[in-house]
């Protein structure tokens, strides 16, 4: 069901250890990795970001990635991903966030992004703590965690108020670790009893889950809480954040997905974000959804593109009773005109937050025909 990338003529993923083309950003990250560093996996020596032919849209964009990069100017720097505390913390070492981007307080591989066609302003203050103002939605983008960031993944999803948690990767693909397993799961067994994890000084308890798509994807509903310490063991229990956890298996790394599959998954995480994302206080116009992948980049940045794409050109937003709270009305309608040129342009955003966002061009292709699917799908009074 699920179309891997097309790495040779049968359309079949090119064998494991086949030659692989590395952009400049992976050797450009590599350059500036500090002297003495911490030990990183071995597994961050295989290139995450690949290179795109002469012609596609994608090698501009590769290139803008890698001279910001080289600038080592605000907003575009990488000090924290890359100081010695924290390396270790990525998942791989050509896949960083930028320093302004990331989630205030402890640090972990994910960027926020402000919401479309928002550009970071140039200076050096982070995008969290300036005030960004509209409609359109608000995603986090991050790489799965690693067990040594559980409880940074855990506090940054309760503290940024998450109520829709997108993961789009297998544990295990071709014999290699995409992902740790950072969410507790019930057993056929355990029908009625809850899966319950505890990882330092947190508790993420799962008290339903159901398959959808003849099991390839997974929705769940965890109860995410932080635990007293033991000094204060008589205290009450903080108040848990209930988090939708919408968990797609079967897509592989680097590949896509046949747009039915794509439009159907794009409209469950719409009626799933209008069921649970309401306003809060800390973010008034709706609360983000967060989206990882293995590395955080492409299937994350692929849907998160349909997405906002979904949210500028689904026709009436404001009358469906499935359009998330956030996205009531549509601050910045995309004319017949502009259509044209807005996969490009949802990738450019993305980049300004995180650096190599949509990897492959069979993934920037796969919005193109996303978007021309909405654009047929448009009312007449839309056009």
């Amino acid at each position: 069901m699920w179309r891997q990338r097309q790495g040779t003529q049968d359309g079949k993923q090119p064998p494991e250890g086949a030659p692989t083309i590395a952009s400049p950003l992976t050797s450009t990250i590599v350059a500036l990795l500090p002297g003495k560093q911490a030990p990183i996996p071995s597994d961050l020596d295989i290139p995450r970001i690949i290179m795109p032919t002469t012609s596609h849209p994608l090698r501009q964009l590769a290139q803008t990635d890698r001279s910001r990069l080289l600038s080592n100017l605000p907003p575009y720097t990488i000090s924290s991903a890359l100081s010695p505390s924290n390396i270790s913390a990525n998942r791989y070492r050509d896949v960083v966030p930028y320093d302004s981007s990331l989630l205030p307080g402890p640090y972990l591989n994910a960027s926020l992004l402000a919401p479309f066609p928002h550009t970071p302003p140039a200076s050096s203050s982070t995008l969290a703590s300036s005030t960004v103002k509209g409609t359109q939605p608000r995603f986090i983008a991050s790489q799965a965690p690693t067990p040594s960031t559980f409880a940074h993944f855990y506090h940054h999803l309760y503290e940024q108020d998450v109520a829709v948690l997108v993961n789009l990767t297998p544990e295990i693909e071709r014999g290699r670790k995409k992902a740790d397993r950072y969410y507790p799961t019930r057993a056929d067994d355990q029908e009625h009893a809850d899966a319950v994890l505890q990882v330092e000084g947190w508790q993420v308890r799962c008290r339903d889950q159901h398959a959808l798509n003849g099991g390839n994807v997974v929705v769940r509903t965890l109860d995410l809480v932080p635990t007293p310490s033991t000094a204060n063991g008589d205290a009450a229990m903080p108040t848990p954040k209930v988090i939708r956890q919408i968990h797609l298996s079967h897509w592989p790394d680097h590949g896509i997905l046949p747009p039915a599959d794509m439009e159907w998954l794009i409209d469950l995480i719409h009626d799933h974000v209008g069921s649970t994302s309401s306003p809060s206080a800390a973010y008034p116009d709706g609360r983000p959804i967060w989206v990882h992948c293995s590395a955080g980049i492409g299937r994350s940045g692929t849907v998160i593109a349909c997405l906002t794409a979904k949210h500028l050109l689904s026709p009436s937003p404001s009358s469906s009773s499935s359009a998330p709270a956030a996205t009531a009305t549509t601050s910045n309608p995309v004319t017949d005109e502009g259509i044209d040129d807005l996969p490009l342009r949802l990738v450019a955003w993305m980049r300004h937050f995180r650096p190599g966002m949509v990897q492959t061009e069979e993934q920037f292709d796969s919005i193109v025909a996303f978007v021309e699917a909405l654009r047929q799908k448009r009312t007449p009074s839309a056009q």
